[in-house]
């Protein structure tokens, strides 16, 4: 399971680059900006469950996911959200990207409110 997430990290990190059509320099940076949100929740979120009596509420992940299911989920997620864009003409993509990482950068700010009881 770890090898798969490994490998679609990569892939997915490397792919804009020879996406079959141009990627503009602010459709790639909105990515890895979106990129950087999953890998923030994706730690808050294993931060957070280290924490008694909390629970995850994303039914994909189920209530309790151990490390190997959160990186497989967020690597997934990253590998959908890049084939989306992918579809996407080049003006909407930042848009894409940039709403994605917002929703995920509210659900990490969640997650450390109660990691640092805030």
């Amino acid at each position: 399971m770890r090898k798969l997430a490994l490998f679609l990290t990569i892939f997915v990190l490397s792919a804009p680059l020879h996406a079959s059509d141009d990627w503009s320099t602010t459709s790639k940076l909105a990515f890895s900006l979106t990129l950087t949100s999953f890998a923030l929740d994706a730690y808050s979120t294993h931060r957070f469950l280290a924490k008694e009596g909390t629970y995850e509420t994303n039914p994909l992940l189920g209530k309790h996911p151990g490390d190997g299911k959160i990186i497989a989920y967020f690597a997934c997620y990253s590998a959908l959200t890049w084939i989306l864009g992918d579809f996407m003409p080049d003006k909407w993509r930042p848009y894409l990207f940039l709403g994605i990482a917002a929703a995920e950068l509210k659900a990490s700010a969640h997650n450390f409110s109660i990691i640092f009881n805030w």
